[in-house]
């Protein structure tokens, strides 16, 4: 969709479902009264990890830092699954558990105020190889463009081997489970009279604009639409509006 030539524009998107006596389409205007709220891809980078490093037999010690940062202002990502995956020579027998906590205060040490999310008591080659950890005790948000970090804490056996190594890192980051992401950046709608379903079904992947010397044009592309007819592209100089209509009817 190209616009004529423009700046300092805000977008958004905003739809709702029904029709009226005669089945027609009910179509909005943005309005700024409330807000609702805009569900997105999300998108957090994690950043840390442990080379293999030496222990002590009795151990209880953090042994990896990881920070999670949110990569858009105003949008709020739940984090439900971290995957590791071990380096050094340690075996199942060296170490006892695992735990994972929420390093609340980043002073990359376990200390009062910081959160157990999960302890996995380590039993098998797998469970120490590759800890998957899926059962968090409390929900994970990471807000914004703020840092979460993580501390994998090591419980190591009385009897470890004092020549073993251990460390972990992030296995894959394309295996860490996300919920979902919802922001709070855009403007709402009015919901017409007889509406009560006032979601939103349309899953935003992306949403960009290209300036050009003929106009901007805007580029989105959905990762899914539930029953959505399509999209208009509205305008206005200023937050609170008026808007006016900049495009035809876009089908979904």
């Amino acid at each position: 969709t190209q616009l004529g030539t423009l700046t300092g524009n805000n977008f958004m998107f905003w739809w709702f479902g029904g029709v009226d006596g005669a089945d027609n389409a009910l179509v909005g205007t943005p309005t700024t009264d409330s807000r609702q709220t805009l569900i997105l891809d999300p998108t957090v980078t994690f950043t840390g990890a442990q080379l293999a490093t030496g222990f002590s037999p009795g151990q209880t010690a953090p042994f990896v830092s990881i920070d999670a940062t949110g990569e858009m202002a105003g949008m709020s990502v739940t984090i439900t699954r971290l995957p590791f995956a071990k380096s050094g020579s340690a075996v199942n027998a060296d170490i006892d558990a695992l735990r994972l906590y929420v390093d609340v205060d980043q002073s990359d040490d376990v200390s009062q105020g910081d959160v157990l999310l999960q302890e996995i008591t380590v039993d098998s080659d797998l469970k120490l190889n590759s800890p998957n950890f899926n059962s968090f005790g409390e929900t994970v948000t990471v807000s914004g463009t703020s840092t979460t970090r993580f501390l994998l804490v090591v419980v190591v056996a009385a009897d470890a081997s004092p020549s073993s190594k251990i460390g972990y890192r992030i296995n894959d980051t394309g295996g860490v489970t996300l919920g979902t992401a919802v922001a709070d950046i855009g403007g709402t709608f009015p919901v017409p009279d007889g509406i009560v379903d006032i979601s939103l079904p349309v899953e935003l992947a992306s949403f960009a604009g290209e300036a050009s010397v003929d106009g901007v044009t805007l580029l989105w592309s959905t990762a899914s639409e539930v029953q959505n007819a399509g999209f208009y592209v509205l305008r206005a100089m200023a937050q609170d509006g008026p808007f006016e209509y900049q495009s035809e009817f876009i089908l979904g």
